[in-house]
């Protein structure tokens, strides 16, 4: 077997991988290697991307990426990473807290009506 040299790039972990271009039954059997140079990649691929055109929201995204191996996560690009641990790891409660309703007491910021002046004719 002929070594096969890299010819693209994990969008995820920034690695690069060989992908047959020319042989159709490869790209059936693994379509994630388009993207990816791992399924499991492949996986956080397909969450980003859905959470970032707003498919999926932030807890769907969570619930989604804590049944994916991320045991490589410190070797993932930055961008990556960061979104990951945005996702994972904000504090629930406060985004709870954030979409409570506000009342706001309206009588200790009251200010002085103005009386219309009427022009005589």
């Amino acid at each position: 077997m002929s070594y096969m040299s890299n010819n693209a790039t994990c969008a995820i972990c920034n690695k690069g991988y060989y992908m047959c271009n020319s042989c159709r039954d490869f790209k059936n059997l693994y379509p994630w290697k388009l993207h990816t140079d791992t399924s499991e990649h492949f996986k956080i691929y397909q969450i980003i991307h859905g959470y970032s055109i707003g498919v999926y929201n932030k807890a769907e995204s969570k619930e989604k990426l804590q049944n994916v191996d991320l045991s490589d996560l410190e070797t993932l690009r930055d961008n990556i990473k960061a979104i990951i641990k945005d996702i994972l790891y904000t504090n629930e409660d406060v985004q709870q807290d954030i979409t409570k309703p506000v009342f706001v007491d309206s009588s200790a910021n009251q200010t002085k009506k103005r009386r219309k002046v009427q022009k005589s004719e």
